[in-house]
């Protein structure tokens, strides 16, 4: 699934809940207010990564966002959600706690 927005509309693809957002104007602001702690950037030219944790309502959220770039401007970002987890049986005793 290769397709791209028009120059800078971009698009957002949220693949594991399966929703698209195409452009359409200005998206209101969600009600809780999410907070964001970047983790790490990478990328170059037209093609960035981002890892961070989003915490809504309370609930952490570990986050990878691909933003593809034309101009510039956000072509499309596609988005990856992993809530937290508690590690199987067989290796929770290699698991060391992060913050």
């Amino acid at each position: 699934m290769r397709e791209r927005g028009g120059r800078g509309r971009g698009e957002n693809w949220w693949r594991l809940s399966a929703r698209h957002i195409r452009p359409r104007g200005i998206i209101p602001p969600a009600p809780a207010r999410p907070r964001f702690a970047v983790q790490r950037i990478i990328g170059a030219g037209d093609l960035w990564v981002t890892e961070f944790v989003l915490t809504y309502d309370g609930r952490p959220s570990f986050t990878v966002s691909i933003m593809e770039f034309i101009d510039g401007k956000v072509a499309r970002e596609t988005q990856y959600f992993a809530d937290p987890f508690e590690p199987g049986a067989s290796r929770a005793q290699w698991v060391e706690r992060t913050p």
